[in-house]
């Protein structure tokens, strides 16, 4: 006896053709979103609420670090004085 199928063979389920190196168009809307947000980003450039958390690894010595504090005005977002004392990132050399 052969296989028994769940269907007769002219109703059985076939699977879809493959097609050989031609994921491009399937992988174009992809690329499309990409790079207007790419395009859109260099040419607009970021919104101006978007805050970059700098942390005292970010600066070399202790003198940038203290002019980047200075420059951001009141208050410390970066929380790069720990003690208040209006010194920044006092552990870096």
């Amino acid at each position: 006896m052969g296989q028994i199928h769940p269907f007769p063979r002219r109703h059985r389920p076939q699977a879809a053709p493959r097609s050989r190196g031609r994921r491009f168009p399937t992988l174009l809307p992809m690329y499309a979103l990409i790079g207007m947000g790419v395009i859109g980003a260099s040419v607009y450039g970021l919104p101006a609420d978007v805050f970059v958390d700098r942390d005292c690894a970010d600066f070399r010595t202790r003198a940038e670090a203290q002019a980047f504090f200075v420059a951001q005005g009141s208050g410390d977002p970066h929380r790069l004085d720990e003690d208040n004392d209006g010194r920044a990132c006092e552990r870096n050399r």
